[in-house]
């Protein structure tokens, strides 16, 4: 399976789009729709529960304010709280705030300051819709403030796509404090970077991935370096016995420098397969395998 970048991960939604067809309203409906269907299947997870979702003025807060609908016209108890982090909103954002506000179902509260933030018991269900895998920038101001609320009053928090603050393929080293500690996120298909790193299991819980109809043809025809695998492939081992270098995280770093995450180590494992024309297998989290090419496979257990 392909990992896309998060530029990648746009173009195919831009793709899919364009060549499915659907309207990308459309497309954002079928995206909570997954999810909805996924929370009703776990329905121990919100019945008699208080949901309060959180939605930024993006496509991610979109999904958020599409979820609201569908769980407050199945009599769910509702909350939608929008904090003021821009001067404007997506076009979809718009047209479904528009949706949720004429349905009349759903308790909606603007959030422009810290005074306003919710109260939040351990019973409630929070659905984190603040921002999505296109973020290029870590969280601050208000919208910082809020995540640490969420992050030390929640007991439960189901993040949409990626946690917030998350980003989709940069190391979250210096972030930390500014990211969404999700019990559980909801995720579209293809796997996304991020999550196949050891530093970021604190803030993805358990990992849900939704296949939501995103195209197959455009999967197959992008350029990607890496790779996830479910099993050791026999042509890769076969290959790679010739000239390979096994090591621990740790014998690694011996060779390479000290680095302080995955992210970093995965990038200088790369690099040293490259220029000493070796195959470098990373016995870690999960297991890394660079090619000499540049190409790495993620294999999970």
């Amino acid at each position: 399976m392909k990992i896309l970048s998060a530029e990648q991960v746009h173009e195919l939604d831009k793709y899919t789009i364009e060549n499915e067809p659907i309207s990308s309203i459309d497309l954002m409906e079928r995206a909570a729709t997954a999810c909805v269907d996924f929370l009703l299947k776990s329905k121990h997870l919100i019945a008699g529960k208080a949901i309060k979702i959180f939605a930024g003025q993006g496509n991610n807060g979109g999904d958020g304010l599409v979820i609201a609908r569908q769980l407050a016209e199945k009599d769910f108890s509702v909350s939608v709280y929008c904090p003021q982090i821009g001067n404007t909103s997506t076009t979809d954002f718009a047209q479904n705030f528009d949706r949720l506000h004429r349905q009349n179902k759903a308790t909606i509260i603007h959030i422009d300051s810290i005074e306003c933030f919710p109260v939040i018991t351990s019973t409630d269900v929070i659905i984190d819709a603040l921002f999505g895998s296109g973020l290029t920038r870590k969280a601050e101001g208000l919208t910082a403030n809020l995540i640490a609320h969420i992050n030390k009053k929640s007991c439960m928090t189901i993040a949409i796509d990626i946690p917030s603050g998350l980003f989709c393929d940069k190391t979250s080293k210096e972030n930390k404090q500014f990211i969404i500690k999700a019990h559980i996120t909801l995720t579209f298909l293809p796997v996304k970077f991020a999550f196949l790193f050891q530093e970021n299991k604190p803030f993805c819980g358990t990992i849900e991935y939704l296949e939501i109809g995103l195209s197959q043809e455009f999967i197959n025809n992008v350029v990607v370096r890496n790779f996830v695998l479910t099993e050791k492939p026999a042509w890769l081992i076969s290959i790679a016995k010739e000239h390979i270098l096994e090591t621990t995280p740790k014998a690694f770093e011996q060779i390479v420098g000290v680095f302080s995450n995955d992210f970093e180590l995965n990038a200088k494992q790369r690099e040293y397969s490259m220029l000493h024309n070796k195959y470098v297998i990373m016995n870690g989290d999960n297991t890394a395998i660079t090619c000499p090419n540049g190409d790495c496979y993620f294999i999970i257990s």
